[in-house]
């Protein structure tokens, strides 16, 4: 390349620096330097993969490529004289972005750069500012020509026969224009091929602490849970997690944020506080702690010693920084520190737009030496004669152990002492989260048959602890002597009927739980007319009345609820054909509502006439007892004056005999 030609290109980047343009510059005339002024059919555009998520303040790279024609020019002829360089070039500048958001655009190379082949020449690819030079040089030997072979170069994300970048300050769509300036004046010429790309940058995403989860997993597994269980583990130092925390990171449209850049948007770090029992735990990377990629078993391998291992231990608390947050999905670990009792876990989501907020806390039990037993659950009172009760499906009954702090003790050796054990035993069918699950059976051996009304006592103890123990018993039942069937005596048209057949044996105890009994005919039982929706509260059945004889109670009693009919005649359930016991049909009537409403609207009218009647009697009598009062006091008015008047008589006559007296004696 000549030295003219290097001082062309200073020239452009120093003008277009010094705000005054870029003027139209024509082709050096030096004599090894040639611009084609076609041979660029098409030119292909893709954004680069890098970074993953365009978010403000990214830097935007698209990679291109061309369709070139082929271009020689000869050693010798047309020419004064031999060249020995030929040269595309390609522009790039934004021509729409944002408000405000304007950004240089840079000429780079590509991630991984795909070479233009040459014809005697070599190819490469050289950059100024918002420009690239592609440019072939002769290293021919004894040729006439040279220059660029016929060729598509396709670009895709990671590579490209080059790259422009430019900063996107903003979120919105840029497009960038990238032509190829054969004649390298800096304007658009009618045989210069031009492409335009937009690129939209994404608004950054802003955390959501309604829409992020975390959820609790127990155990040493990698499979997360969907919902958050019980955690429970043994206080002692272990390399097993006790259990793993999810935590799911989302933004405020429900959207699972994504890191770019290593960088999780808004995002600025997770931390974990373990509070009360239990140490916490994350995977590291050269010492640092990371979201890691999902559950690892024995991540608690380092509590012991508090190093190595890849892991952080012996922890109550830690902070995974955005930086080193490779996803939305981050994952923290529960480990015990040797104390028994309860661990409190709380999730601390920092981020710029909402500074510090609590995004759950989950609970983990740490459990020691077991301290008591219990008997949780009795499905079996009432026990079959000669056969088993109860399975690893549905229990006898249910032991629980505890320790001192109340958290079940899983993983216990326990044994069972009968109160007779040539009548009857129990053995444990199954275990699960320090709760037990037994079955019992009884002999009909002699001489060591049991029979109905005897009351087993099984004692569980532990095998270790021998003080942490206790007692279940239940009562045999002997085979069913008495069937009755039960059920309301009226109906309204779909309320809830229910449906109960009641089994007891010869000391009407309830026969066996647990236990299908052949109760009624070989059909079961038969309704007069059609029921729907019956379905089997207790034991089997789903759908329609007991349609076979067997069926198995709880405390002598098993239950159907369904339908009343739409039917208004009433109807009867009775007992099929070729059952043993004698069972007497029930039957129902429709009671009507309105009928019934009605009914009660007239009574309650006939009772307020008998009370108005009542009232006016009551009325009459007050009225004509209050008339022979009037009369009484009227009778006794005169009475008094004829007595007044008779007194007034009485008082003169005495007056005028005392003044005879006075006057006999003066005399």
């Amino acid at each position: 390349m000549s030295t003219t030609t290097t001082f062309k290109r200073i020239a452009l980047v120093t003008v277009a620096a010094m705000g005054f343009g870029v003027l139209s510059v024509a082709p050096s005339s030096a004599i090894n330097y040639i611009t084609p002024t076609s041979s660029v059919t098409a030119i292909n555009t893709v954004v680069s993969s890098t970074p993953a998520l365009l978010i403000p303040g990214s830097t935007v790279t698209v990679n291109y490529g061309a369709t070139f024609g082929a271009y020689t020019i000869p050693l010798g002829g047309a020419a004064t004289a031999p060249f020995d360089s030929v040269e595309h070039s390609f522009v790039a500048e934004l021509t729409a972005y944002p408000a405000s958001a304007y950004s240089q655009v840079t000429s780079t190379a590509a991630a991984t750069p795909i070479a233009k082949t040459g014809t005697n020449a070599g190819v490469a690819l050289s950059h100024l500012g918002g420009r690239a030079f592609l440019t072939a040089t002769d290293t021919s030997s004894g040729a006439s020509a040279f220059g660029f072979a016929a060729q598509t170069v396709t670009a895709t994300a990671t590579s490209g026969l080059g790259a422009f970048t430019f900063t996107a300050a903003k979120a919105g769509t840029y497009t960038l224009r990238i032509w190829s300036d054969n004649d390298q004046n800096n304007a658009i010429s009618a045989n210069e091929m031009v492409k335009t790309i937009d690129v939209t940058v994404a608004a950054p995403s802003v955390y959501s602490n309604t829409y992020s989860t975390s959820v609790i997993t127990n155990g040493n597994g990698t499979t997360p849970g969907s919902a958050d269980v019980n955690v429970l583990a043994a206080k002692a130092i272990s390399n097993a997690n006790a259990g793993f925390i999810t935590v799911t990171l989302k933004d405020a449209t429900n959207t699972a944020m994504t890191a770019a850049a290593g960088t999780l948007q808004d995002v600025t770090g997770v931390r974990i506080t373990s509070s009360g029992v239990g140490f916490i735990a994350a995977e590291t990377s050269g010492g640092v702690p990371i979201s890691g990629s999902g559950p690892v078993a024995n991540t608690c391998n380092t509590v012991a010693n508090n190093a190595g291992g890849g892991v952080i231990g012996g922890l109550r608390t830690t902070t995974i920084a955005a930086a080193n947050i490779s996803s939305n999905v981050i994952t923290f670990y529960a480990c015990a520190d040797n104390t028994g009792g309860f661990g409190e876990m709380k999730i601390e989501v920092i981020s710029t737009s909402g500074g510090v907020q609590t995004l759950a806390t989950e609970k983990a039990s740490y459990y020691g030496d077991v301290t008591t037993l219990t008997k949780t659950e009795q499905n079996g009172n009432w026990l079959a004669l000669g056969a088993t009760t109860g399975s690893a499906g549905t229990p006898a009954y249910k032991v629980k152990a505890t320790d001192v702090n109340g958290i079940a003790v899983p993983g216990l050796t326990l044994t069972s002492t009968s109160s007779n054990s040539a009548k009857w035993t129990s053995a444990q069918v199954a275990a699960a989260s320090g709760e037990y699950w037994y079955s019992i059976t009884t002999t009909v051996v002699v001489p060591n048959a049991a029979v109905a009304g005897d009351k087993p006592v099984f004692t569980i103890a532990d095998s270790v602890v021998t003080t942490a123990k206790v007692d279940v018993t239940g009562t045999v039942s002997g085979a069913p002597v008495t069937v009755v069937l039960g059920m309301g005596g009226s109906y309204q048209q779909g309320e809830v009927v229910t449906l109960t057949i009641t089994a007891k044996d010869a000391l009407s105890n309830p026969v066996a739980d647990l236990t299908a009994h052949s109760l009624l005919g070989t059909a079961g039982l038969i309704s007069n007319i059609m029921l729907q929706g019956a379905t089997a509260t207790a034991g089997g059945g789903t759908v329609g009345i007991p349609s076979s004889a067997a069926v198995t109670t709880v405390a002598g009693v098993y239950t159907w609820t369904f339908f009343a009919p739409v039917s208004k005649n009433g109807f009867t359930i009775s007992n099929s054909a070729g059952g043993t016991y004698t069972i007497a049909s029930v039957s129902a009537s429709y009671e009507d509502e309105a009928l019934a409403a009605a009914q009660e609207a007239n009574d309650a009218a006939n009772a307020a006439t008998d009370a108005a009647n009542a009232a006016a009697e009551a009325a009459d009598a007050a009225t004509a007892a209050a008339q022979d009062a009037t009369d009484a006091v009227a009778a006794l008015s005169l009475q008094v004056a004829s007595l007044m008047s008779a007194l007034k008589k009485q008082i003169t006559a005495l007056t005028n005999l005392i003044i005879k007296i006075q006057k006999k004696v003066k005399a």
